[in-house]
């Protein structure tokens, strides 16, 4: 039998290194908007932690390659950041249009 401890691979590693870097300043927002900003925030790592993945892959099941780097993941949440900030309700379609 052999047993090993080896550091995480793949997704969980990804999400795991993005929530670390993220600030607590960051993080800190008004309490009645916390829930979808946080909610957006999940959203946005798991799909940099997806691409991060899917590098390795090439352009395989994806019609250009691309890399979503951390840059721009950081716009990504600062503009999501910004737009819930200045909003009484959230505004997806605006979200989704600069965001996407």
């Amino acid at each position: 039998m052999k047993l090993t401890c080896e550091p995480p691979k793949g997704i969980k590693k990804n999400l795991t290194q993005t929530y670390q870097n993220l600030d607590d300043d960051r993080m800190v927002i008004e309490e009645t908007k916390s829930n979808n900003f946080y909610k957006l925030t999940f959203a946005l790592s798991l799909f940099h932690a997806t691409l991060l993945e899917r590098r390795k892959y090439g352009s395989i099941g994806f019609n250009v390659y691309y890399k979503f780097n951390d840059s721009d993941l950081e716009a990504a949440l600062n503009t999501s950041r910004n737009l819930i900030e200045q909003f009484d309700y959230t505004p997806w379609d605006a979200l989704r249009f600069l965001i996407g």
